[in-house]
């Protein structure tokens, strides 16, 4: 899906200054020092930079990204993360932790400058990642969430907040709102039976309740189906799915 609903947040911070909030698991290491994507850096193209050519990204060249200190001294950068809010990663060898120590905020045109590679990955969808095993070899490109997909699931749930700029009937609740929801909570969630990319059509998505029961590892809500939905042969009261707070339409308030 294109485009997010993702803030615009400018911000002017130093290139290579420390990130806090740095997470030490992966897949999902950052984003909570600058909470979602169209961040901006200050950032002063020099001759030869890509900035003064043919931008490849459909993000700014001064967008925040997060990166390590090994990056910075020279390792060759063969991980990238597009994290589901938008937020882009750039790390090195698998053996190079990603902890609070070495985190760097950094614009994603520094990070075009030292590998010009990395252009190829400008349609990286939201919530995938790109590895490869040198600088010479081909990106490897893969899904890196748990969220469900047509192909996978016959379904995939709306970006909530994407989808309320376009319709005046949904309001997702504040961010501050959808990132700390215990379990138990009843949240109601965007389903549509039908491809990503396929044009919208009548009858294909409904609304329903899912509530809470644990989050992952990487901080994932997970969830049960508390509705029978329509579209019974795909999916049935009880169900388990995993979704990220932007996907919350609405949060059921406690009596």
């Amino acid at each position: 899906m294109s485009g997010q609903g993702k803030k615009d947040r400018r911000l002017f911070l130093v290139i290579g200054l420390p990130a806090s909030g740095f997470q030490k698991t992966w897949p999902k290491q950052i984003t909570r020092s600058i909470p979602h994507n169209r961040r901006k850096l200050e950032y002063a193209a020099g001759k030869g930079d890509p900035v003064n050519q043919a931008w490849p990204f459909h993000d700014e060249p001064n967008t925040a990204c997060f990166t390590t200190t090994f990056v910075l001294e020279g390792s060759p950068i063969l991980r990238v993360y597009h994290d589901f809010d938008g937020g882009w990663q750039f790390h090195g060898d698998d053996d190079q932790p990603a902890t609070a120590e070495v985190a760097r905020v950094v614009s994603l045109a520094s990070m075009v400058t030292r590998d010009a590679a990395l252009a190829q990955l400008r349609d990286l969808p939201y919530g995938w990642r790109a590895t490869r095993s040198s600088v010479r070899a081909p990106w490897l490109l893969e899904k890196n969430n748990p969220y469900p997909t047509f192909a996978e699931n016959g379904y995939y749930l709306e970006d909530a907040l994407w989808l309320s700029q376009y319709r005046d009937d949904i309001t997702p609740p504040p961010e501050e709102t959808r990132d700390d929801l215990p379990p138990g909570t009843y949240v109601k969630l965007i389903f549509r039976f039908a491809a990503e990319d396929a044009e919208r059509q009548d009858d294909e998505t409904e609304r329903m309740w899912v509530q809470i029961t644990d989050r992952d590892e990487d901080e994932n809500y997970v969830g049960e189906l508390a509705n029978d939905p329509h579209h019974a042969q795909v999916l049935a009261c009880g169900d388990v799915v995993s979704f990220h707070p932007l996907h919350i339409m609405a949060v059921l308030e406690a009596e």
